[in-house]
């Protein structure tokens, strides 16, 4: 898994990888997932899985250049358990799909989409079933801001 340096450092040249970049919220139940737009200036957020199985449909039709996977800190920038879990996914998605994987600092993440998302008037399991993707649109319009930096 590559550090957020490395992405800047990557997509910042003109021989970038082409193609959208897929963000990733994992955690134990389900996978937020989201998508940037071709000029890697915007993220959507696309779905919720509950599998990494179903990763696959989204790839084929995506064919992103490279994953950013929102890495679990603790607060005082510590690495927990989940950091762990999410480090061993990433590492599985890098060799299945031979694609580079980026961490990128998720702290806040859940609380930021959250509060879009009840601004959006999306509540109770409408917002569980939405919270993931959007959790990763954050992480992944985190790394896209900091590319143009903004």
């Amino acid at each position: 898994m590559k550090t957020q340096e490395e992405f800047l450092t990557t997509f910042r040249t003109p021989a970038a990888p082409a193609g959208v970049l897929i963000g990733i919220d994992y955690g134990n139940r389900r996978i937020g997932l989201a998508v940037s737009d071709g000029e890697k200036k915007m993220a959507f957020p696309l779905k919720t899985i509950e599998k990494l199985a179903e990763l696959d449909a989204v790839v084929a039709e995506w064919h992103p250049a490279a994953f950013v996977v929102g890495m679990p800190f603790e607060p005082d920038g510590s690495e927990g358990f989940m950091t762990h879990q999410v480090r061993l996914f990433a590492a599985r998605i890098a060799e299945k799909y031979a694609l580079p994987v980026y961490a990128w600092d998720e702290r806040d993440t859940s609380t930021q989409a959250a509060a879009a998302l009840y601004q959006a008037g999306t509540y109770g399991k409408k917002h569980k079933r939405r919270l993931d993707a959007h959790a990763a649109a954050v992480i992944l319009q985190r790394a896209l801001d900091a590319l143009s930096g903004a």
